[in-house]
């Protein structure tokens, strides 16, 4: 019976992160992914006959420390404007003036990142002088910074952008990036918490752009793994954790049973505990506390294939390299929301729209071009593909005039495809999400901490667990806590 240290249930950059660690360290390493290629939801996919999309994750950054330990390097297109569109006009944000306080809380929210999540209530020692060393970070900032960073965290991001006197475009800009895969309007308390984290993360405002997409990340991660010596399965379904007596011993795929040191879940908390472990191998209390997690995916993907560039008016050349917001205004980001909390699709949408093939003509054939829209406030079970499409190419065509001529294939994922897709809780791209409730040591699986479970044996390193992305990060540093 064949025999590893560690399996991997899925194959996200985090997996692929930590699968690679551990190959470099001599571990027998096997990742199992049921799609026909790695990297979950960080995929590029063609949707059209010779179109290729970001189906999934708009952006992939990864993490500096995970790129230097595997050698990784990625050339990548920078993203320096969001110009907004609505309501006959057309302008362009560069760079909003932020208060020195925004920059010292994303630090923070950064060096929170590369700390292991510790033990609570009572810290382990380890954990301890982690929770120390951010401490003196604030402290280092002095009582009004501090007061500063610790209030942005709990503020609606549309009072932010009043409070600062941005201008409505700027506000807009914001917003949009406040509320991204979070199932809130810019209103809501904690916003820009969500703002902070993204920009944190590398995918806030001005995200860029990888040659390749985002499935080239996630292919660079998988072909380092395989030097590593790590054995990658793609098109396994139907695996489950094999556990005995509260213990992980192994997995069952396709018909084989698999036996290892330790099994690591790459999946969302709840597919981890409803997919691959039966529930009744928890608690009540555990499986009530996984229960309460987080997740309402509201996020849709829409790809246009167009058959020549449109001409837009309004629109210099350099933004439209950068991200097209079509949203006139904060309010306008609220009131879809209003309308998606009520389970029903926006009159109006909003988009964030880039067109990654004028920075990589690769993705589309030779004079052709790819629409990549992300749909925020997009209900789940509540919206209709062809309205989604539509409702897109009137956006476009505000700037864009007879765009719609120019359309050859329009291609719709709505969040219970997505789910569908990549196996995702709810069409939650982000394993749940990323909120103060569902963050750093509260993030994973309620009552354990960091990576663990109620099963030994049994980990997480999914965006499900700390930090929340798919830097590579959450693999990284569980590979390190396996050595």
């Amino acid at each position: 019976m064949t025999r590893y240290d560690a399996i991997f249930v899925g194959s996200s950059p985090n997996a692929l992160a930590g699968a690679a660690r551990l190959g470099q360290k001599g571990k027998r390493v096997l990742v199992v992914e049921p799609r026909a290629a790695a990297g979950g939801p960080v995929a590029t996919e063609e949707f059209a006959k010779g179109f290729l999309g970001d189906t999934g994750l708009a952006s992939a950054p990864v993490d500096s420390e995970v790129e230097a330990g595997l050698g990784l390097t990625f050339e990548r297109a920078p993203r320096e404007t969001v110009t907004v569109v609505g309501e006959g006009r057309a302008e362009t944000v560069r760079s909003p003036a932020l208060p020195a306080a925004v920059g010292d809380a994303v630090a923070l929210l950064r060096a929170i990142s590369k700390v292991d999540a510790p033990n609570m209530p009572v810290p382990a020692a380890e954990g301890g002088r982690a929770l120390s060393e951010l401490g003196g970070r604030l402290l280092g900032l002095g009582e009004r910074g501090m007061h500063e960073v610790l209030r942005l965290l709990f503020m609606p991001v549309r009072d932010l952008g009043v409070e600062l006197g941005l201008s409505p475009a700027e506000q807009a800009a914001l917003a949009a990036a406040a509320v991204r895969a979070m199932s809130e309007g810019p209103f809501a308390p904690g916003t820009v918490f969500n703002y902070l984290a993204r920009e944190a993360a590398g995918d806030g405002l001005f995200a860029p752009w990888t040659k390749g997409g985002p499935g080239a990340v996630s292919a660079a991660l998988a072909a380092k793994a395989r030097e590593a010596g790590v054995e990658i399965r793609t098109g396994v379904r139907d695996v489950r954790v094999d556990v005995e007596a509260g213990v992980a011993t192994g997995v069952l795929a396709g018909g084989e049973r698999i036996e290892a040191g330790a099994v690591v879940s790459d999946l969302d908390v709840r597919a981890t505990f409803t997919r691959l472990v039966a529930p009744y191998e928890l608690s009540p209390e555990a499986n009530r506390a996984i229960r309460g997690l987080r997740y309402r995916g509201t996020v849709a993907r829409v790809h246009l294939a167009l058959r020549e560039m449109p001409r837009f008016e309004g629109v210099s050349d350099e933004s439209l390299r950068g991200t097209l917001l079509f949203a006139a205004d904060v309010a306008a980001i609220e009131r879809a929301w209003d309308a998606a909390k009520r389970g029903r699709a926006p009159e109006k949408p909003c988009f964030e729209v880039t067109i990654p093939s004028l920075v990589d003509p690769g993705l589309a054939p030779a004079g052709h071009h790819v629409v990549s829209a992300w749909a925020p406030q997009i209900p789940t079970n509540g919206a209709d593909r062809g309205s989604l499409a539509d409702a897109l190419i009137g956006a476009l065509s505000q700037v864009a005039p007879g765009i719609g001529d120019l359309v050859l294939h329009r291609h719709v994922l709505l969040p219970e495809d997505l789910g569908e897709r990549f196996g995702l809780s709810e069409g939650q791209l982000y394993g749940g999400e990323v909120n103060l409730a569902q963050f750093f040591f509260l993030r994973g699986v309620p009552g354990c901490t960091g990576f663990e479970t109620p099963i030994e044996n049994l980990h997480l390193c999914g965006s499900a667990a700390h930090p929340g992305d798919f830097s590579g990060r959450s693999g990284w540093a569980l590979a390190e806590q396996l050595l």
